[in-house]
């Protein structure tokens, strides 16, 4: 347990009910300015699921988390789409909490501006300490997890490496802490804040498309961030669409019914593909320069060696124990970790490891599914191999070549936005922490190509094999 002083009493009482909530809007004028070795000690650790063979254990809450992200149309349809058609998806998304938090909503929303004017730290110094226990209901919460953890990179990579600030405020720590204990949710920007949480449709009565999205908030970066965020929600969204499909083809195996496990197969490679054509549109709207000089710094984790803050970073009112954490990586969703339970791809050592840890970093209903999917009683794979039926032979090596395919390009944008960016990076040493490994720690590229050799080293012989090959070029 933390090592702390705070009480509720310490914290700002709420206002009274005479505040205007134009005062916000004032606000938000006033403050506009022209201008690998980490071990995570974190919240609570994550204990896995006792119950993980049942795989039915954690579907609906899953699923719920489906229904939020994959809203298309409240249109009747017989496709795939309508089980995640819900009124409770976020079409009117609050953007700001309540007025007591106003504090919050400003910085959060400011961040970039004020990072760019160096004044982020003057402002959050003095921030009151709020009692986040005001907060009401999930959504709040999830909202007050990603405006704290905005606020925090601000604050510690205002001045970049060198002056990296070693502690975070109690007015920012002693709520984030508590609160990402509360969500299961890590005290740090991650793909779960930035991402998950962090989106609105333009058009509640359209469908959700990348024209069609808004992001809550952002990095610095203007436009080109958000497209970064966009772009990757997105991909989680399509992913949604196949949710169905993976339950029928684990259904599928234990029926012995080969006819239902083709087709749900056959329907996940699509997606896949569908997956890959979204990510394309990273190119559209986000330069490498923009990404690796003035966006990704921003995602970086607290620790470790090649870190600026080796040790970690002071929670202020928590404890006087620096916490280590992984920044922001595409390796915290559970898109590809399903797929990769689903299919029985193992990967190695290391990147297994690597994995785990950042399943950790999940909403809990995300790596609960990754573990009932992972641990069901009845291997897809295995029903597969001792199938004679070439049909399924193939739909389950086309399923696991799309899933190569889309690693074989994330490698392409990695190298695009990181690699070759490196070369022609612009900051000089302002960030070079960075320069040689992933925003969650890792040597990138041969990290990346083990994930897809091990996915392509899972292909059932068939006549068909030698199809998923090119996805190594």
């Amino acid at each position: 347990m933390p090592a702390s002083g705070y009480r509720a009493s310490d914290a700002t009482e709420p206002p009274g009910a005479g505040e205007k909530t134009e005062k916000t809007a004032r606000l938000l004028l006033l403050h506009q300015h022209p201008s690998p070795n980490i071990q995570p000690i974190l919240f609570r650790p994550f204990q896995p699921s006792r119950h993980g063979s049942n795989m039915f254990r954690h579907v609906h809450k899953y699923e719920k988390w489906s229904q939020n992200l994959s809203f298309h149309t409240k249109k009747k349809s017989n496709s795939p789409d309508k089980h995640f058609s819900t009124p409770e998806c976020p079409l009117r998304r609050k953007e700001f909490l309540p007025e007591y938090f106003s504090s919050w909503n400003l910085l959060a929303k400011n961040m970039p501006s004020l990072v760019q004017g160096n004044r982020m730290r003057h402002e959050v110094d003095k921030m009151p300490l709020l009692d986040h226990q005001h907060l009401q209901g999930h959504r709040q919460k999830r909202l007050a997890h990603l405006q704290l953890t905005i606020i925090a990179s601000g604050y510690v990579w205002q001045h970049g490496d060198k002056d990296a600030s070693k502690s975070i405020p109690k007015s920012i720590a002693v709520p984030l802490y508590y609160l990402s204990e509360e969500l299961g949710l890590p005290p740090i920007v991650c793909h779960p804040s930035l991402a998950l949480a962090n989106w609105a449709p333009l058009f509640p009565d359209r469908p959700l498309c990348l024209e069609n999205l808004r992001c809550l908030y952002t990095l610095p970066g203007g436009a080109e961030a958000e497209w970064f965020f966009l772009t990757t929600v997105m991909v989680e969204l399509t992913f949604g669409k196949c949710i169905q499909s993976i339950l029928s083809v684990v259904t599928s195996t234990k029926e012995e019914n080969e006819g239902q496990a083709i087709q749900g197969l056959s329907h996940i490679a699509d997606v896949v593909k569908q997956m890959e054509e979204v990510l394309s549109h990273m190119h559209d709207k986000l330069t490498s320069g923009t990404f690796f000089n003035v966006l990704r710094p921003y995602l970086g984790g607290y620790g470790g060696e090649s870190s600026p803050l080796p040790e970690g970073v002071v929670f202020e009112g928590i404890s006087d124990q620096p916490i280590k954490a992984f920044g922001g990586s595409a390796a915290q969703s559970a898109t590809l970790q399903v797929l990769d339970a689903l299919l029985g791809i193992q990967h190695t050592d290391g990147e297994k490891s690597f994995l785990m840890t950042m399943r950790t970093y999940m909403p809990p209903s995300h790596r609960q599914f990754v573990e009932a999917i992972e641990n069901k009683s009845h291997s897809v794979r295995k029903f597969v191999e001792c199938s004679n039926n070439s049909d399924l032979h193939k739909a389950y090596n086309t399923c696991l070549s799309a899933v190569a395919r889309f690693r074989s390009y994330h490698i392409q944008i990695v190298t695009k936005y990181i690699i070759q960016a490196r070369a022609n990076k612009t900051t000089g040493k302002r960030f070079e922490s960075l320069d040689n490994k992933g925003t969650g720690g890792t040597n990138l590229m041969p990290f990346l190509k083990t994930l897809r050799q091990d996915t392509m080293a899972k292909l059932v012989p068939s006549d068909n094999t030698q199809n998923g090959k090119s996805a190594d070029n």
